[in-house]
């Protein structure tokens, strides 16, 4: 059962009193899912946010999709994560369609006069984004430790109100900033959201996960073997996006991009993605930065000629299980034609960390 669209409408200022006596949800914190009804209250507050370094608001670039809200989980020390107490707020976002609730974002506007009572205005409906439904950043916790925070990416539905203080605020400078470790349970997210569905996943379903299954399986290989793993993310000077790239191997300056088809138009969106993200990585003349797609199995020979024009690797799960690198040396494949194990390269058996 889906809860009938409440009575008040977009731009509507309502206190939390209010909003609770239609949708119900905590009297307090930021993420309410409701015991009376299949809702899911979000309560966003610039000045709660400026306290823990984060912004909630409107991106002002939009995609083919539309517009997207960025908001901020819940959780003020530690990762942030969708286990335990603080964890549960972020589980009933990521999965309120598996659980058949609604998303209903309000936003702080003020205080009642003479009160301590805020007002909160209406937003409007919203659904996690299918395509990107989170990203994670680094962050700064309430004890000032260093920590992981999920920042969930949230389409409209129907009518919205977005006025002009609503958006998240430009990047001042281009910044790159390098994030220790797995992603946040992606693989998982994913295979859980299949088996909540009960339908057979479709074709692009089932690239997502292959996609997220290799990045999964080279991470935990690369971790294993005491190699310097993460990801990155870049936030460009003008822009308000925050854009999340592939593995990154700091420990020889490597960035794979996984994919999860070897079909044409696949690869093309990822070694778009590829070459767009390593325009703003470091690199130096003795440690360059090597791009490398990540893929199930090899590709047609024509696309290899056109990944060797740009410089870019490939790395392929093979028919034992593991993984062998095609890589692609000054714009051209390796000289004898022959493929050599991954994990085997010469140039791989050198090379100081790189410190960004």
């Amino acid at each position: 059962m889906i809860a009938d669209i409440p009575t008040f409408k977009p731009g509507d200022e309502l206190t939390r009193e209010g909003i609770r006596a239609e949708l119900g949800g905590g009297s307090q914190g930021g993420i309410c899912p409701s015991a009376t009804t299949p809702t899911v209250s979000l309560y966003s507050d610039t000045n709660v946010g400026d306290q823990y370094g984060y912004h909630d608001g409107w991106l002002q670039e939009q995609d083919s999709l539309g517009p997207i809200f960025e908001y901020t989980g819940a959780g003020t020390q530690g990762d942030q994560s969708f286990d335990g107490r603080s964890g549960s707020g972020n589980a009933a976002i990521l999965y309120h369609v598996e659980q058949e609730r609604t998303i209903h974002l309000f936003i702080a506007v003020g205080k009642l006069p003479n009160s301590d009572t805020k007002i909160h205005r209406y937003v409007g409906q919203f659904k996690v984004d299918s395509k990107r439904p989170y990203y994670e950043r680094p962050g700064i916790g309430s004890d000032q430790n260093p920590r992981k925070v999920i920042v969930f990416r949230l389409r409209p539905i129907g009518n919205f109100y977005r006025g002009s203080a609503d958006f998240i605020p430009a990047a001042k400078q281009t910044r790159f900033e390098f994030v220790r470790g797995h992603a946040t349970r992606p693989l998982e997210v994913l295979r859980r959201k299949i088996q909540k569905s009960g339908r057979a996943p479709s074709p692009a379903t089932n690239v997502a996960l292959q996609r997220e299954e290799l990045r999964d399986e080279l991470e935990t290989k690369l971790m294993t073997e005491g190699q310097d793993i993460g990801f990155a993310q870049v936030r460009i000077k003008g822009m308000t996006d925050t854009f999340v790239s592939g593995i990154l191997n700091r420990t020889n300056n490597t960035l794979y991009e996984p994919s999860g088809s070897t079909t044409r138009d696949v690869l093309r969106e990822a070694l778009m993605q590829l070459l767009d993200f390593s325009r703003y990585f470091p690199s130096t003349p003795t440690q360059p930065l090597r791009r490398m797609l990540l893929l199930p199995g090899l590709p047609d020979e024509d696309t290899l000629g056109l990944l060797a024009e740009h410089n870019v690797g490939i790395i392929y799960r093979n028919g034992s299980g593991g993984f062998t690198e095609a890589p692609a040396v000054h714009g051209q494949p390796n000289p004898d034609g022959h493929l050599t194990p991954c994990f085997d390269c010469p140039h791989r058996e050198s090379g100081t960390p790189l410190h960004i």
